[in-house]
């Protein structure tokens, strides 16, 4: 039997800070510096092997490649008298996914929707941790950026295609079984080794992460409805990840979360996770619990919103601090 549930889309009722006031998640930059490589460099695209400006996309439909220099994250809010959180106002429901529709097959899950919502509350309240990634790049920064045009995020945890994947998962490459596919993606994201330089035994990189870049802005936050399938039989509930997108669909749990100790698309396939609220690797957490990332173009020009508010919108400004 088959078993379709929907919801209407959940609003995160968000407040957008005006500049200056709100603390926050932190966006930071990507590009190299301040990214430091591993000992193996070359983590890009033919175009820019080392990937020093930044993630790289490319739009499917037309094969155009361009990189993304800055990441958006929703680290923890940083409780009093500690530090190495980063989060601010918003937390971790900066960045929020909450599942919308569900369709079971016997009862395993067969195709899911996801309303992703990306609210920035910038600026973030230094200090927050590094980052890392599986092809062993890191940043440490106190650099801020300040953009807030319509984001791109990755889904971490879905593939594109069954046809586009790796020749084999191996080293960073890590595959999930049944695979999550995504139906409605309007990118792909670089990962991650350079043909021609991967590590022995390893597979080459490739544009393979499904991405969207199509948020649509409601006022207070930038929104989108994400769409899966999963590959044959489903997910049985007793799979992790159903059990994450039932608790979303059934109580509104967040299962979106990108902290700055996950740096740009850190680990590929990743599982899916109810976002835990805390820094990854506390209270016996999985050091990087990271299923979406989200980045940020350069913004070209300051917009006004409402009556004398500060909002930045299609456009967005940029400045850096230390």
């Amino acid at each position: 039997m088959i078993t379709m549930k929907m919801k209407l889309p959940i609003l995160c009722l968000t407040i957008l800070g005006l500049v200056g006031v709100a603390l926050a998640a932190p966006e930071l930059p990507i590009t190299k510096p301040p990214v430091v490589s591993g000992s193996d460099p070359y983590t890009g695209p033919t175009i820019d092997p080392t990937a020093s400006q930044g993630q790289w996309f490319t739009n499917p439909a037309n094969g155009y490649q361009f990189p993304l220099p800055d990441q958006f994250y929703d680290n923890p809010q940083i409780p009093p008298n500690s530090d190495d959180e980063g989060g601010g106002s918003l937390g971790t429901n900066a960045i929020t996914g909450v599942v919308t529709s569900l369709t079971t097959v016997g009862g395993n899950i067969t195709a899911f929707s996801v309303q992703a919502t990306v609210t920035y509350d910038l600026p973030g309240q230094w200090p927050w941790p590094s980052g890392s990634n599986l092809h062993g790049e890191t940043l440490t920064t106190t650099e801020q950026t300040y953009s807030t045009i319509a984001p791109t995020l990755t889904a971490n945890f879905a593939i594109s295609s069954d046809a586009n994947v790796p020749s084999s998962f191996t080293g960073p490459y890590v595959p999930q079984s049944p695979q999550i596919v995504a139906t409605n993606e309007t990118l792909l994201g670089w990962y991650c080794w350079t043909p021609g330089h991967q590590p022995d035994g390893q597979s080459a990189g490739g544009y393979y992460v499904p991405a969207w870049n199509n948020f649509v802005f409601n006022g207070t936050s930038w929104v989108d409805t994400l769409s899966f399938t999963v590959d044959g039989a489903g997910l049985v509930p007793s799979d992790p990840r159903a059990e994450a997108l039932e608790e979303s669909y059934t109580e509104l749990a967040d299962i979106f979360t990108s902290q700055s100790s996950a740096l740009k698309i850190s680990n590929w396939e990743s599982s899916i996770y109810v976002d835990p609220g805390v820094s990854y690797g506390t209270d016996s957490l999985p050091a990087d619990m990271s299923d979406v990332s989200v980045f940020v173009p350069e913004p070209t020009a300051l917009t006004l919103l409402g009556m004398g508010a500060l909002s930045l919108l299609a456009y967005g400004w940029r400045r850096r601090t230390k």
